[in-house]
């Protein structure tokens, strides 16, 4: 649990408005001024949402607090808040006052009434409403005490008793004077409030005015009252008051001399000491003499000037509130913080002894506390008003103070005069020798000066040696030497010998450690010590450095950031550090250490850079920002422990709660059925008035053999417990130390119903029937055999037979679901197939014509023109291509077929088929083939060229300058299987981290549609993702916009033998040259298409005979001998197909001659359709020359 500590930082800066920095601190004796420990509970912590109304303590002793609608608990180790119930109310009740009983119950006023408040099993309190205690519009019951047998809840106009016995109420149980407050004082009850008079009320019903007069001046209102060493005292807007005799008196006390002193709250703390609030101001301990022996004031705290509702745990922890926080006080805590004192607290403070009294080098003036009588601060008076103002060290001398101020060394002497000793450059430390008597040393980063007494006056002698650092902290030996701190790695000693000054430089390679080096003593032995460190190291002028008693600090292993440790009086050293755990090692009789870290746990996170033990036995610990003191005689032992309570039990399964101590049990154990196995403990030590640790352990008799720690604070769950009687005991840990206080409760868990006589009974009885009923069953078996088989046959027949209907039926549904499936299928090839032939075929009339006429017109507007109608046509056609080979691949995917290729080759032809393009970009297109890959793989020919053509075409549409390069090569995967890697990288415009999460899906372009700059369907990439997918392989795209992109894929693939058979070659357009006087039959019904594909036979000089159909065709075949057959598949009369199979079948003279179909749709099914009747090779529209004669060509070689 995270507590904030006092905010020291915030006291600092309000203090620093008085002066800044030397400061006299206390007397001798060490006596603090009255600054406790205390801890601030914000209401992140707390929970409340609104002021806090009231304080008080409930049944089990925690400390509880009203705001608003909730109630919020602290019991020592966590707040809880809570928000009260009611069936009987709908909505939830605002909370004003709570109060224990003296029944010992929990009770408390809203805006709905009085209520009993009763801790439920879902962990909230529910109010029960006391009869007869409903609000009335005009009542709010905002406070309550408790007198004799009875609950008293008032306001300033109603007073309502309640009996917690009888449950009667009485309104206006009290004859009010005036509108008032209430004090109970044994058998009477003070009355006091804004009427100006104070009046005793008996129990009879009588009441005695107390004269107020002399207090009151006949404006001051008596805010508060308390009852005190058997006197009654009154807290007015003038100050405190006293009752002597009847008469109302000022008690002369310290607070009298505030400069306010009205009066928000008292209470008493113990027959010695009592607590009052005084507004604006803060809280002080006033002692039976008035004097203030510990305060909280606005000076530490702004808020602490607003301190309310005054609760005393004890005689030594006060608990207040303030608007939405909580505050507590620990009086008597041994560890003070004593930093408020300080008007501005710097980065390394030094201590030192003048004239008996304890002094502070903090930076800048010197100040003298001033204090209450009681020993409490009361404020700062400025002393040596000529001194310098930037005083960084002093000591002590017989003549007074010897000081520096980084330029100078002067002489304070106690009459305030200020002397200049000697001017000299950056001196950050004076130093005064153990025993050299009659000489100082002023150190600086340069020199080490020597300061000596000559005829009763400090002068500088006029010697010095070099220094090389900042000079931090200092360590006097008894043998005289001095040991000067000097930062990471660096020490020096100096010796004063007869006058003469000498110093000796250490550093890391004497053996030093090369972080910052802290230098302290351990009794006379010297010792360095690192924020990281591992051993302790002392120094001896024979051996030098060397660890000291290895064995002896095992803690140094366990600690980070040791500073600076002090040994006290009684041996034990004071290990503070730089932000850790801080700790006390206490020596025991075998020469090694007990290692306490519970007395300065209050300190853990802080930095404390140096602890000073004093001869009284306590210690300074000295912070960068703060100083804290440790006083071992107001070490409070065990104030504070509470008793061990379990105060309920619930059961696991619904959270009902089946004991609580509103039960009154008397010590009956609890007898529960066996369902109630799994139960839930809730454990309290009320430990509000301790600073230390609290945790539980348990001892369950039959069940565990030693003390078990409860995992849950305050929460113990014991489930799937055996029946039996059982004995649970509960005891608490302060600080890890058992505590003598143990609860104890029994109980008892039932057996279930199937282990108990009656079942066993029951058991027996169950047996006998059960063998009767087997002989009963195997006497009538045998007649009931043959009539159970007829008539699970007969069952069983019929299910299959209605099985088989079902079948059929089903079988019936899935065959006309399969033959619409086909049908669709078919009707969109046949759609794309229509499409594509009336798309292609004009485009053919258009690119062939314009390539025809680009060969034969030589103008340079022609040419342009024609180009454009060209690049128009193809841009259309590629679309088109894209369209259906995405189209085709998700209707049917089509096998790949595996054989050896030679995939340098392979790439190359592709490389040089792009070429063109290329250069007509103006974009260098190259190619890259891995020494180290295999030439030949088993692929799919069409599948790699798929993949390499649109990944090259997307690349080529969003480069317009810079280059494009094709690579291939071979890598593993992690099981160890090749895989064929190919990249094709651009200088081009580059894709966004957000575009290349969705450029692999269909119709998916970079740009926008209505700001595009570049062409394309958006399906190239698609296409390729598929054929990699299908293929198991993967694509992985790297891009950066502006700078181009790469696409790299990897697909697993088998290297082949160079020996078996390619399945693909080289190709090239050399054959097309051999075409010249070789008698082609053109056959197309479209006469553009004939013409454009006669203008192209004709450039390689063929003899071109024409027909219009299938069956013009056929007759013409059968006329003479023709070397090929160009035919359209689709034509009217007769299509291209048909005429094939009859050119085939006849006995007539071009029955083996080589068939090329020409078609504007080439799907996997039209290409098997051409081979069924017997076509050799095919051709896609539009035609383009060169693939035209490629075809012819290799058609022709195969033919023979």
């Amino acid at each position: 649990m995270k507590i904030l500590k006092g905010d020291w930082q915030k006291s600092v800066v309000a203090a620093s408005v008085l002066v800044s920095t030397f400061v006299t601190a206390v007397a001798a004796s060490d006596q603090v001024s009255g600054v406790p420990w205390y801890s601030v509970y914000e209401p992140e912590m707390t929970g409340a949402k609104y002021e806090i109304t009231n304080l008080s303590l409930d049944p089990l002793g925690r400390m509880v607090a009203t705001s608003g609608e909730k109630l919020l608990v602290y019991d020592g180790e966590h707040w809880i808040s809570y928000e009260p119930k009611s069936e009987v109310y709908d909505s939830a009740p605002v909370l004003y006052a709570a109060t224990r009983g003296p029944d010992g119950r929990f009770y408390c006023s809203s805006n709905l009434g009085i209520s009993r408040i009763i801790l439920s099993g879902d962990y909230r309190y529910e109010l029960v409403p006391i009869e007869g205690a409903e609000r009335t519009e005009d009542m709010h019951l905002r406070y309550s005490f408790v007198h004799g047998p009875y609950v008293y809840f008032y306001e300033y106009s109603d007073i309502v008793r309640f009996d917690p016995v009888s449950g009667t109420i009485v309104y206006d149980a009290i004859e009010r004077h005036a509108s008032s407050q209430f004090l109970p004082l044994g058998e009477d009850i003070l009355e006091f409030g804004t009427a100006l008079s104070v009046y005793l009320n008996d129990p009879e019903g009588g009441s005695t005015e107390i004269d107020t007069s002399l207090v009151n001046d006949g404006r001051y209102e008596t805010r508060t009252a308390a009852h005190w060493n058997g006197q009654i005292y009154l807290g007015t807007d003038a100050g405190v008051s006293v009752v002597k005799d009847g008469v109302a008196v000022p008690w002369d006390c310290e607070i009298n001399e505030l400069e306010t002193r009205s009066v928000a709250a008292m209470t008493p703390l113990s027959d010695d000491y009592l607590a009052v609030s005084i507004k604006s101001q803060g809280v002080y301990v006033l002692d039976s003499k008035g004097r203030v022996a510990q305060l909280l004031d606005r000076q530490i705290d702004h808020r602490f000037g607003d301190i309310r509702n005054l609760v005393s745990v004890g005689n030594h922890v006060l608990w207040a509130s303030f608007g939405r926080s909580v505050v507590r006080l620990d009086l008597l805590s041994p560890l003070t913080n004593y930093s408020a004192l300080i008007p501005y607290a710097t980065i390394y403070p030094r201590f030192f002894e003048h004239r008996d009294k304890l002094h502070l080098v903090t930076g800048g003036k010197i100040v003298s506390a001033q204090y209450f009588e009681g020993g409490a601060l009361k404020g700062y008076k400025t002393l040596f008003d000529q001194a310098p103002e930037a005083i960084v060290s002093a000591v002590s001398t017989e003549d007074g103070i010897v000081c520096t101020d980084y330029d100078s060394v002067y002489l304070l002497g106690d009459d305030g005069s200020v002397q200049t000793i000697a001017e000299l450059d950056e001196i950050n430390l004076v130093v005064r020798p153990a025993t050299e008597e009659g000489y100082l040393l002023a150190a600086g980063p340069t020199a080490i000066y020597l300061l000596e007494k000559v005829s009763g006056e400090w002068r500088y002698s006029g010697k010095s040696v070099p220094s090389d650092g900042q000079v931090i902290f200092s360590v006097e030996l008894d043998d005289g030497s001095v040991w000067l701190e000097q930062g990471p790695g660096r020490c020096l000693r100096v010796v004063i010998d007869e006058g003469a000054i000498q110093a000796t430089h250490f550093g890391t390679d004497d053996g030093l450690y090369p972080s910052w080096v802290n230098i302290w003593k351990y009794g006379d032995q010297i010792c360095f010590g690192a924020e990281q460190m591992l051993e302790v190291l002392t120094w001896t002028e024979e051996g030098g450095f060397e660890p000291f008693v290895r064995d002896s600090f095992p803690w140094v292993k366990d600690l980070n950031g040791v500073t600076r440790p002090g040994l006290d009086t009684k041996g034990n050293l004071w290990v503070p550090t730089n932000g850790s755990q801080h700790v006390i090692l206490k020596p025991d009789a075998s020469g090694t250490f007990e290692v306490d870290s519970t007395k300065l746990s209050k300190l853990e996170g802080e930095i404390i850079i140096k602890a000073i033990p004093r001869q009284n036995g306590s210690v300074w610990l000295i912070g960068r920002n703060h100083v804290y003191h440790y006083d071992p005689l107001r070490e409070n032992g065990d104030g504070g422990k509470g008793e061990t309570v379990v105060y309920q039990v619930e059961l696991v399964r619904n959270n009902e709660v089946i004991y609580s101590l509103d039960d009154k049990r008397e010590g009956k154990p609890l007898d529960l059925p066996f369902a109630s196995n799994k139960l839930r403990f809730q454990i309290t030590t009320p430990s509000i008035g301790y600073v230390g640790d609290v945790s539980h352990e348990y001892f369950l008799d039959g069940v565990t053999e030693t003390w078990t720690k409860v995992a849950t604070s305050g929460e113990l769950l014991l489930l799937n417990l055996r029946e039996g009687n059982y004995t649970l005991k509960v005891r608490t840990l302060f600080d890890g130390v058992p505590s003598e206080s143990v609860d104890k409760m029994s109980f008892t868990i039932r057996p279930p119903w199937f282990r108990k006589d009656a079942a066993y009974f029951g058991y027996a009885l169950g047996s006998i029937v059960f063998v009767l009923a087997l002989v009963h069953f195997f006497r009538f078996r045998s007649e009931k055999k043959n009539k159970l088989l007829q008539v699970l046959v007969q069952e069983r027949t019929e299910g299959l037979r209605k099985a088989n209907e079902r079948l059929n039926d089903a079988n019936q549904q899935l065959y006309e679901m399969y033959e619409k499936t086909k049908a669709a299928d078919q009707a969109k090839s046949t759609f794309l197939a229509t499409v594509s032939h009336e798309m292609r075929t004009p485009l053919n009339s258009i690119i062939g014509p314009a390539e025809l006429l680009m060969e034969t017109q030589k103008g340079e507007f022609q040419q342009k023109f024609l180009g454009l109608i060209k690049a128009a046509g193809l841009h259309l056609l590629e679309f088109i291509d894209d369209v259906l080979e995405f189209s085709a691949s998700e209707s049917t995917e089509r096998p790949f077929v595996y054989e050896p290729v030679h995939v340098k080759q392979l790439l190359l032809q592709i490389s040089d088929s792009m070429m063109i393009k290329a250069n007509e970009l103006g974009v260098a297109l190259n190619f890259e083939f891995q020494e180290d890959c295999p030439m030949y793989w088993n692929a799919d020919t069409k599948a790699i060229n798929q993949i390499v053509t649109n990944l090259l075409n997307n690349a080529f549409k969003f480069t317009k300058e810079g280059s494009i390069t094709l690579s291939a090569g071979a890598e593993q995967n992690d099981a160890g299987q090749p895989l064929l890697v190919m990249s094709v990288k651009d200088t081009g415009i580059g894709i966004s981290k957000d575009e290349q999460e969705s450029i692999f899906e269909p119709f998916h372009q970079v740009e926008n549609t209505f700001t595009r700059q570049y062409d394309g369907a958006g399906l190239g990439l698609a296409i390729v993702k598929q054929i990699v997918d299908r293929m198991e392989g993967a694509i992985v795209c790297q891009s950066e916009l502006g700078e181009g992109s790469c696409f790299r894929v990897a697909l697993p693939l088998v290297v082949a033998n160079e020996e078996e058979e390619v399945g693909y070659q080289l190709r090239t357009s050399a054959g097309a040259l051999e075409l010249e006087g070789k008698a082609i039959l053109l056959v197309d019904d479209n006469v553009p298409n004939r013409e454009v594909a006669k203008g192209i036979l004709s450039r390689f000089k063929c003899e071109v005979v024409e027909a219009e159909n299938g069956k013009s065709a056929i007759l013409l075949a059968n006329s003479r001998k023709f070397d090929l057959i160009l035919i359209d598949i689709r034509m009217p009369v007769m299509s291209g197909l048909e005429a094939s199979k009859w050119i085939r079948n006849e006995e007539n003279l071009n029955v083996k001659t080589p068939i090329v179909a020409l078609s504007a749709f080439l799907s996997e099914s039209v290409k098997m359709q051409c081979e069924e009747a017997g076509i050799d090779g095919y051709l896609s529209k539009p035609v383009v020359p060169e693939v035209l004669a490629n075809v012819i060509f290799e058609s022709l070689k195969k033919a023979g």
